[in-house]
């Protein structure tokens, strides 16, 4: 194959006449190919605005539109999507017929968020689900876990008291990415499930970093111990509640929270006298009761989540008038990742044109515009100017 020409095209990419030895009698036949712009920009790791991307697979969310809630736009957006639908195999796994299962992917990438309905009640139906999507994400826990209190638990979730707002196993590097909960039994007095949308909160935080510095900056560079030592295991961790991309700090990430797993505080008295209060912004942004989605699972349904942007937690609840019993597995990010880049165009952005893809940039401009801008910008102005 040899390159004959390349020639401009009026919008801005370039057709290539390359010259083949395919002709059926034996002569020269040409070929033009056409490379759009965005291919272009895309082969040298740049965007539709020239900027400097990661890999396509780090890109994939950009091929669906987050969607940022609060605990009452959740509860009208939510999907709900049948467990035996869900589960039906199609003709390939890419197939714009399999509507259920892409529900299902979408939404963990749109909302972070989904529940399936009608799960059988059996010890294995959590990991079947899990398999549907990807491998189970396997840790010392075992391939799936029982959440359910006992006495001695080793774990805050394996009692009946109040669980708050977190996100699981900080101290794995990575952590897990997806995380599965199949209500079993749930008969108990209380135990409402809650969920709180963290980067609805993270994103803002990273894009109002110029106007208040100090605690923001704080947030994204004091390291916080996360730890798990019992029954011969021994892991441990420091992440910064505010994780900002290592080639541009302006762009977001996600956070990284949950104080119920902290380890031993090692950080010098100065770099916590600021992180406390600028950490409690956060805090009180994720818990307020607008924020906060909560829900009764019934036995029978099943809640997927992304781990890294979604927190979890519970209302206590009154272990001996009844039974209360979650099976969970975990998804890594990259097998997750890796099934969701074959979603068909049905439900997402062509994989091969940047040009329609979701930008950072529009999420941000929604954000600040928000009444929760508002609101973050006070808890921060006080924060960088207790007095």
């Amino acid at each position: 194959m040899n390159i004959v020409d390349v020639r401009p095209t009026s919008e801005g990419g370039l057709t290539v006449t390359v010259d083949v030895d395919m002709d059926t009698h034996g002569g020269q036949g040409g070929h033009d190919i056409q490379l759009s712009p965005w291919w272009l920009l895309s082969q040298v790791g740049l965007d539709s605005k020239g900027r400097k991307q990661p890999p396509l697979q780090l890109r994939l969310p950009r091929r669906y539109k987050p969607e940022h809630w609060d605990g009452e736009s959740l509860s009208r957006r939510i999907r709900r999507v049948d467990y035996a639908s869900f589960m039906q195999e199609a003709s390939s796994p890419s197939s714009p017929d399999n509507v259920p299962f892409w529900d299902v992917v979408g939404n963990l990438m749109r909302l972070g968020i989904v529940v399936l309905t009608g799960v059988p009640r059996d010890e294995d139906s959590v990991a079947r689900i899990a398999n549907r999507v990807a491998n189970v994400r396997e840790t010392f826990y075992g391939h799936t876990f029982d959440v359910r209190a006992k006495p001695n638990a080793e774990n805050i979730a394996y009692t009946s008291g109040y669980l708050g707002l977190h996100q699981d196993l900080l101290y794995l590097d990575p952590p897990p990415f997806i995380q599965i909960l199949h209500c079993m039994d749930n008969s108990c007095a209380g135990g409402e499930s809650l969920f709180s949308d963290a980067d609805r909160v993270g994103r803002l935080l990273a894009a109002l970093q110029d106007d208040y510095p100090a605690p923001v900056q704080c947030l994204a560079s004091v390291p916080i111990p996360y730890g798990y030592r019992r029954d011969g295991n021994w892991y441990h961790q420091r992440r910064k509640l505010l994780n900002l991309a290592l080639r541009d700090a302006k762009l977001y990430e996600n956070v990284y929270w949950s104080p119920p797993f902290q380890a031993e505080m090692t950080i010098p008295a100065p770099d916590m006298a600021e992180w406390i209060p600028a950490a409690r912004v956060f805090e009180d942004a994720v818990n307020s009761p607008g924020a906060v989605y909560q829900t009764r699972m019934e036995p029978g349904d099943c809640v997927l989540f992304n781990n890294l942007r979604v927190l979890h937690g519970r209302r206590a609840f009154d272990a001996e008038g009844g039974s209360r019993w979650l099976r969970g597995t975990y998804i890594s990010r990259e097998d997750f990742l890796s099934t969701a880049m074959h979603a068909p165009e049905t439900h997402a952005a062509p994989v091969d044109n940047p040009h329609t893809w979701w930008d950072p940039d529009e999420s941000n401009r929604e954000l600040l515009e928000s009444p929760l801008c508002l609101e973050l910008k006070g808890r921060l102005l006080k924060c960088q100017n207790p007095s």
